[in-house]
């Protein structure tokens, strides 16, 4: 779905290379995520698991919101 919403926002201007660049980071993002709270709601609770997995999560949307560049390729 990010790919899609790339492709129109960007208008072609991202090459093959960057996109897939994009999808493996956000793959890997996903991995770390999910080892990392999986510890946090074993050792401290799944309320506590679940807001700070929401609390980064909004760090994360206020980041992307807030960074800006000239060109698609950074």
């Amino acid at each position: 779905m990010t790919q899609t919403l790339i492709r129109i926002r960007y208008h072609g201007a991202m090459s093959d290379i960057i996109k897939t660049r994009l999808s493996n980071s956000f793959l890997i993002g996903e991995i770390f995520g999910m080892l990392a709270f999986g510890a946090v709601i074993d050792r401290l609770g799944r309320r506590t698991g679940v807001v700070w997995a929401t609390i980064f999560l909004v760090l994360g949307v206020i980041l992307a919101t807030a960074a800006h560049g000239t060109p698609a390729q950074g």
